[in-house]
């Protein structure tokens, strides 16, 4: 008996459980469907031509509640049927409403009465009410500044918003959407600036010519991204520097060090040094300063000490503060379709995205796909590679994700005091086998910023061990080329089992989960396709691949 009456409690409290379950999913529903049909009868009232203008202004700050207004909210609006004439009364009802005398009008009424003035084509009201929507206390938020801002690329004032990002950027290097829009800014200021100029004056409407008016401004901010000299010049002082000092010394004998165990590989000249000069660029940021320097101050590595030094010009040392800050270390994945002057670049390690400055000689000439494994740094709130580092094809670049991502998991597991994975230090990089990081970084989103950090700083410390492997690897793999495939091997390879498509055909994986696999099969050969093509020789044709296989090139925003 017992045992009935606890069972019936069980059924009962089931019950009960069940019924509050269905109670809440049924409030969820109807407060979904009454939002829906709250949303489509402000639509309906802002597509009616009768609804009065005081109604309309209501219905534009309870959508915005303060916040601005969008660049193409005004355009949707026209959509919906709005007459230039009835944006106009809407616009100056909303700035009337709010002007009072007791209080600045909102941002919402400034930015939709700037864009309707923008539509209209009064430059100079749109500048007035622009600049007066910057001035207001509520743009000191960084997000509303940053949508601010992005209002002013919009009415084509691309070099102010330039100078505004890059100082968001000089604060906060790491932001994406400043980022985002500091690069949408800077490529339609570099084709603005490259093209032809309006003949009837100046786009910002004062009437003057262009070089009279904002071309000087305009060329001098595009000039600021191709201008490397900022970065050559912390990177000579930092050199005078560490000549004759502890610090100095100490990072020559540790390259010596790396140099001479790496003496079997046989390096040529130009990669000695290269692989040098990553060692010392990663120096800068780690080696430990002499034992009776230690208790002077808690300045742990040269660029801190360089930064520290009151005889330092402030700006080189904020340089140098925000390089010890930002550097980053990476596999950057190249996007040579991006549009100029700079390079977005991904890290598939960790998922970063840095819209980035490469030398022109640095990066001409590359095979697609191309992955560069070195650093890139923020300089005045633009970010930089410092050209030191290795070129990777897309498989070795996978070999590397791979190596480090099982580094990093070895590293978190010491941290939290979790038993570590069954791996020995000495494990060989995976070339040829390892998972397509770089095309699964397209499909998934950025890492933490803590999980971020750890993998720099281990990517950091795996400098010397990845440049050796790959070289090592390019030692006895053959070089990539017909003699090496064969004339016409692309038509037979189609059809053949592959070992790391998991012993399915080509035509089988481009059907189902090891597609991936199979796009990094076939970067991979567009890569060695256009080494080979640089040397007057054909490669495999991967054009009539993806043809045959349907998987025509993707850009990662596919």
């Amino acid at each position: 008996m017992a045992k009935s009456n606890r069972r019936r409690k069980q059924d009962r409290a089931k019950r009960q459980a069940r019924d509050s379950q269905k109670q809440a999913a049924t409030q969820r529903r109807q407060e979904w469907e009454q939002e829906l049909e709250d949303r489509a009868d402000r639509v309906r009232r802002l597509v009616d031509p009768d609804t009065p203008a005081a109604e309309l202004v209501d219905l534009l700050n309870e959508s915005h509640g303060g916040e601005p207004v969008l660049g193409f909210e005004v355009n949707r609006l026209k959509g919906f049927g709005w007459s230039t004439e009835r944006l106009t009364t809407v616009a100056d009802a909303m700035l009337a409403a709010e002007s009072d005398g007791e209080r600045e009008p909102s941002l919402t009424a400034l930015t939709f009465a700037s864009e309707v003035a923008r539509a209209t084509g009064d430059v100079a009201r749109t500048r007035e009410l622009l600049d007066q929507a910057l001035e207001a206390p509520a743009a000191s938020d960084r997000l509303t500044r940053w949508h601010l801002i992005n209002l002013l690329r919009f009415s084509g004032r691309q070099e102010e918003a330039i100078t505004l990002l890059e100082a968001s950027l000089l604060d906060e290097p790491c932001e994406p959407y400043p980022i985002e829009l500091y690069a949408i800014a800077i490529s339609e200021l570099h084709q603005h600036v490259n093209g032809q100029q309006p003949a009837d004056g100046c786009s910002c409407g004062s009437g003057a010519a262009w070089e009279q008016c904002c071309g000087p401004r305009e060329r001098a901010a595009l000039s600021r991204f191709t201008d490397r000299s900022g970065l050559t010049e912390l990177s000579d002082a930092v050199s005078s520097f560490l000549v004759g000092s502890d610090y100095g010394r100490a990072i020559d004998n540790l390259v010596s060090s790396y140099q001479e165990a790496a003496r079997d590989l046989k390096l040529e000249p130009d990669e000695l040094g290269s692989f040098g000069a990553l060692i010392a660029e990663h120096a800068l940021l780690t080696i430990e300063p002499p034992e009776d320097d230690q208790e002077q101050d808690e300045v742990r590595a040269p660029l801190e000490a360089f930064a520290a030094d009151p005889s330092v010009p402030a700006e080189l040392a904020a340089r140098a503060q925000a390089w010890q800050s930002h550097f980053h270390y990476g596999l950057w994945k190249i996007d040579f379709d991006s549009e100029p002057p700079g390079l977005w670049c991904t890290d598939i390690c960790t998922g970063d995205l840095r819209y980035a400055n490469f030398p022109a000689q640095f990066t001409d000439g590359w095979p697609r796909w191309s992955v560069w494994f070195g650093g890139i740094v923020p300089v005045d709130g633009i970010w930089r590679a410092t050209g030191t580092g290795l070129r990777l094809s897309p498989a070795e670049a996978d070999a590397a994700a791979e190596f480090i991502e099982k580094a990093v998991i070895d590293v978190a597991q010491s941290l939290t005091g979790k038993k570590r994975r069954a791996r020995r230090p000495d494990d060989p990089m995976p070339f040829g086998e390892a998972e397509p990081y770089g095309v699964l970084v397209e499909q998934q989103d950025p890492m933490s910023l803590a999980v971020g950090f750890v993998t720099g700083m281990t990517i950091g410390q795996l400098l010397w061990r990845i440049f050796v492997e790959v070289h090592a690897y390019r030692r006895v793999r053959p070089p990539a080329g017909t003699a090496q495939y064969g004339e016409g091997w692309e038509k037979l390879w189609i059809d053949l089992p592959v070992p790391v498509l998991n012993g399915r055909t080509p035509r089988q994986a481009a059907l189902g989960k090891h597609r991936p696999r199979l796009e990094a099969l076939l970067r991979q050969f567009e890569y060695e396709a256009d080494l080979l093509a640089a040397q007057g020789q054909p490669g495999i044709d991967t054009g009539w691949l993806r043809q045959e296989l349907d998987m025509p090139v993707m850009s990662p925003d596919d």
